[in-house]
């Protein structure tokens, strides 16, 4: 008996061991993901078909997997293409237009590339540039990092950062950014390679995952070249000599049919500059995408060594492409081809794929985006991924680039007000581009298509000099990539200064952006439809205020919505309204009769930011006085609080808040109105078109994202 049981206990423990042992072997087996982002690099590079860039390194780590030949960021800018990458979202999503908003402002739970490896048992960590950095000046800092995607950051600082001053630049007396970050600006440097910050990044990168090797990793190792001011030792700048490099030309009248829109980022310092000056400018652009490309090779050279790599996902790729000369222009921001358009290059290990090698020293031909990196790299590693992504997994491609694929790439870009301090830069966009981009053509609307159009023949026109956008022959074509657009973009005239509503499962749609089913027109003569997605009000000539409303009434509620109003107009948004069932003697002025079918109520202001009445409430057709006057002595007073909340011409994020007496609103997040009133208990909502003047108008209000909160006794609302 003892014998038997020593046995059963024996096999028991072995058994144990045995799966352990295997559960520990598929846990090696789970591939390491190596992520190298440069910065502004275009497609510039040897395995693209460059004939003079010379970049060794990342044409070998091409031949190790797949070259997508049209590959895509969606914004052609740092920050917002890289919280797009990074999270697997588009900018509409992420609402990060420019450099100053973080991702968290507008999505603070959101859960990114490397937050899903975290989740699925990885070491974490990355080097350098991931998340957006102010050029030259955030290098050596976390910059605009996310601290909580990384288990690990290391922010290297090399002798570039010292040898600023010796820098040329096209404005050299001028401070900050406009100096270096976002001008052309080089420096052929002395020193060599581990001397400068990217070198740094490429050391540090190797230690982790050298000490890291033992358990699956997810390092990201972010180099800041080739971005301004292009630096790079000297021995990189002599293997291009400015005399032997060409000049891109842009063809005579070719902006006569392009619209205005698309040069949108020329720079005025770019005008007057000399041939001999573009020549330099260009000789230190390649330079330093030499010096980068060395970088990539001291990690390709650390995994054969480390012999890592067999079990290794290897993806290189830009934030965004450049232009060097084309179109006029220069660096980034335009909707053209090359700014568009960025090197990707993922390399996986064949085990993945359950045969001996995946697809090698191969190119893709279909349009794919960088916001599908989130979806595939979890797909290629076996790990939940959010359910909520804007991407698409990739896995297919890399197993058969000439697999079907369907999808097209978006990518857009604003254009925003001039002089506009950078704290206020998410309130100055005037207008948006959005470009598709298929296996042929790239299509594209500024505002909506009112600032003109572009349409390319990428196949027989790649450098892009005949707008065919116009051509009768190409009608069909248009027509189709612009309902590619639609279906991506459903408002694309507007502009956004406001975070979006963010609905939670208790707010519910009160539009659906198609049909006015559920909402009533009242009062006047002024017209609703629905434009785009959005709600479209317009004024009528000597018509009375009119008012879309509500089929049920509201008590106690939170209400959210976007409106955007034109500058000439004020409107306003009414909550727990009536309609006066017969004439009736206005309480205020005895003598002034309020007709029947006219409506009275609270009614919130949406007006010109220069009144400084936006946010407070009106007392419609009862006592014309401002609510928060004549009640609560605390009440917020108008024409200070909130005087430059409301942005003109632009959308701007209503809350308003109405429990038991007290109304309460909110206007882009600024605090508007809070005060105490017990006239109305109950009543409509409703969007109001204001009357106009002879000869005035006609003028628009657009509201979209219309949500309501029901509350109930007991409630607590901040």
């Amino acid at each position: 008996m003892r014998t038997s049981r020593l046995r059963w206990w024996l096999c028991l423990v072995g058994g144990l061991m045995l799966a352990g042992g295997i559960a520990s072997a598929q846990e090696a087996k789970k591939p390491n993901v190596l992520f190298i982002v440069s910065d502004d690099l275009s497609v510039r590079l040897g395995c693209y078909g460059h004939p003079v860039v010379k970049s060794p390194n990342i044409d070998r780590l091409a031949a190790r997997g797949v070259r997508f030949d049209k590959a895509y960021c969606q914004f052609p800018l740092c920050n917002p293409s890289r919280a797009s990458f990074l999270t697997g979202l588009r900018p509409d999503t992420t609402r990060v237009f420019e450099n100053v908003t973080h991702v968290r402002e507008a999505l603070p739970d959101v859960v990114t590339l490397p937050q899903t490896f975290q989740k699925g048992g990885y070491f974490v960590a990355r080097v350098g540039k991931l998340y957006h950095y102010n050029v030259p000046y955030s290098i050596g800092t976390d910059g605009h990092d996310d601290e909580t995607s990384w288990q690990e950051r290391i922010n290297p600082r090399g002798r570039d950062k010292d040898d600023e001053e010796q820098i040329t630049t096209l404005t050299p007396n001028t401070k900050g950014a406009a100096r270096f970050g976002g001008v052309l600006s080089w420096l052929a440097a002395d020193g060599t390679d581990a001397d400068q910050t990217d070198g740094k990044i490429a050391e540090a990168a190797v230690k982790l995952m050298d000490s890291h090797r033992d358990k699956p990793f997810f390092i990201a190792a972010g180099f800041f070249r080739p971005h301004t001011p292009y630096v790079a030792p000297k021995k990189w700048f002599e293997m291009y000599l400015p005399a032997s490099l060409s000049l891109p030309v842009v063809p005579a009248n070719y902006k006569a049919n392009v619209p205005a829109a698309a040069f949108g980022s020329f720079k005025d310092e770019e005008r007057d500059i000399s041939d001999d000056v573009r020549r330099q400018a260009t000789q230190a652009y390649f330079a330093s995408i030499s010096f980068m490309d060395a970088q990539v090779g001291v990690l390709l050279d650390a995994l054969d060594r480390l012999k890592l790599a067999d079990n290794t996902i290897v993806v290189f790729f830009s934030d965004h492409g450049y232009h060097v000369g084309e179109h006029g222009l220069w660096q980034k921001r335009s909707l053209f081809e090359m700014s568009a358009k960025v090197p990707l290059i993922i390399s996986v290990p064949g085990n993945i794929f359950g045969r001996d090698s995946a697809a090698k020293g191969v190119a893709c031909a279909r349009p794919v985006e960088l916001v599908d990196l989130h979806p595939t790299l979890a797909d290629l590693c076996g790990i939940a991924a959010p359910s909520k992504l804007d991407g698409k997994s990739l896995k297919p491609l890399l197993a058969n680039p000439g697999a079907a694929w369907d999808k097209p790439a978006f990518t857009q870009v604003a254009r925003h007000i001039p002089n506009v301090l950078p704290n206020q830069k998410e309130r100055s966009i005037a207008y948006f581009g959005h470009s598709v981009r298929t296996e042929r053509w790239r299509y594209t609307e500024w505002d909506g298509g009112d600032k003109g159009i572009e349409l390319y023949d990428e196949q027989h026109d790649p450098e892009e000099t005949k707008n065919l956008a116009t051509d009768p022959a190409s009608k069909q074509t248009v027509e189709q990539h612009r309902k590619l657009l639609r279906a991506q973009f459903p408002s694309p005239k507007i502009a956004t200064n406001a975070t979006a509503a963010k609905p939670d499962e208790r707010l519910e749609s009160l539009f659906d952006g198609q049909t006015l089913d559920d909402w009533v027109v009242k009062g006047g003569t002024a017209t609703y439809k629905v434009e785009n997605g959005m709600i479209v009000g317009t004024t009528v000539e000597g018509s009375k205020n009119t008012f879309l409303s509500t089929t049920r009434d509201f008590a106690d509620f939170i209400l959210e919505l976007e409106v955007q109003c034109d500058a000439e107009l004020n409107s306003g948004i009414q909550v727990r309204s009536h309609v006066y069932e017969k004439d009736t003697p206005q309480p205020s002025m005895p003598k002034r009769i309020r007709a029947a079918g006219e409506i009275y109520g609270p009614q919130c202001e949406i007006a010109k930011h220069e009144l400084g009445v936006s946010g407070n409430f009106w007392d419609e057709a009862r006592r014309t006085k401002w609510l928060d006057d004549w009640t609560s002595a605390a009440a917020l007073q108008p024409k200070t609080i909130a005087r430059h909340a409301f942005i003109d011409n632009q959308w701007n994020r209503y809350r308003i808040v109405v429990q038991g007496d007290r109304y309460r609103s909110w206007i882009n997040d600024v605090p508007c109105a809070d005060f105490h009133d017990d006239t109305d208990t109950t009543g409509f909502i409703g969007l109001q078109v204001h009357s106009i003047k002879a000869g005035t108008g006609p003028y628009q209000v657009r509201w979209r994202n219309i949500f309501v909160r029901e509350l109930q006794p007991g409630d607590t609302v901040r």
